[in-house]
């Protein structure tokens, strides 16, 4: 889970040598444009 104020719920779909694959289960309106900014890593 990515606390961003609010819960963005995803699922790590694969492991990567640039981080990790996630696929977002859950998103709030208007985190969308929130996780596109930051092009989140984890």
């Amino acid at each position: 889970m990515v606390n961003a104020g609010g819960r963005v719920l995803c699922k790590v779909m694969e492991k990567t040598e640039e981080g990790y694959l996630l696929r977002y289960t859950s998103v709030p309106p208007g985190y969308d444009s929130w996780i596109r900014e930051r092009r989140l890593n984890i």
